[in-house]
């Protein structure tokens, strides 16, 4: 911190005060003297002669008051000045302290070469492993993609495949309807020539044709619940 000290220049004011007390005396000690009689040897003045005004002294001492009293109004003044000057120093000293302060206290914080190198190793560490993570992913990525196009591809024979059964069990329900639709066909003409006939074959045929028919139903009712549920 800055030490109040007073500027030299006071000091001077200070010894041109004690001098002009000092004249101021002298002044004053010189009026008395020449205001003194010079004693009866004196001579009269003559007329050719200039004779000093009888105020001098008077005047020469008011003068140097006044110069004094100037003076000592500088003197002061110059005192406030540097007061204030001081003032004015002290603050920016203050602020400029603090802002060193900050600064020491940022640089203290810092991190030092060691730690620099180890967060920096840290970095290249984890960006590597971040690398791995997004290869890993993109592998995955692809490898789900080709899944779901092989999906897709089973899912398109699959449909294809039920279709194509579909297709096939209407063939057949038509093939079985109309095995059935004949059976009982025959079995209503077989019955019409064992009447006619009397002939118990005939009869025995018919009692043939009649279950295989029934079961071609029962076959057909089956396959229609299956592929239902």
């Amino acid at each position: 911190m800055t030490k109040n000290t007073q500027p030299e220049s006071l000091d001077l004011a200070d010894a041109f005060e004690h001098d002009g007390a000092e004249f101021e005396l002298a002044a004053t000690d010189g009026m008395t003297t020449d205001s003194a009689p010079q004693g009866d040897s004196a001579e009269e003045p003559t007329d050719d002669e200039i004779l000093p005004p009888s105020d001098l002294g008077d005047n020469a001492h008011q003068v140097v008051t006044a110069l004094l009293g100037h003076q000592q109004d500088l003197v002061a003044e110059l005192r406030s000045v540097y007061e204030q000057l001081e003032q004015v120093r002290q603050v920016e000293y203050t602020a400029l302290e603090s802002r060193v302060q900050d600064a020491e206290a940022t640089v203290s914080a810092a991190p030092s070469s060691s730690e620099l190198q180890e967060l920096l190793t840290l970095l290249e560490s984890v960006s590597s492993s971040l690398k791995e993570q997004e290869e890993r992913q993109s592998g995955f990525e692809q490898t789900l993609r080709e899944a779901e196009s092989a999906y897709a591809t089973q899912l398109a024979e699959r449909d294809a495949g039920i279709a194509a059964q579909n297709a096939r069990i209407d063939q057949l329900e038509i093939a079985i309807t109309a095995a059935a639709e004949s059976g009982d066909s025959a079995h209503d003409k077989l019955e019409v020539l064992a009447k006619e006939t009397e002939s118990s074959l005939l009869y025995r045929m018919g009692e043939r044709v009649s279950p295989a028919a029934q079961q071609a139903r029962n076959a057909l009712n089956t396959i229609r619940g299956r592929f239902r549920r």
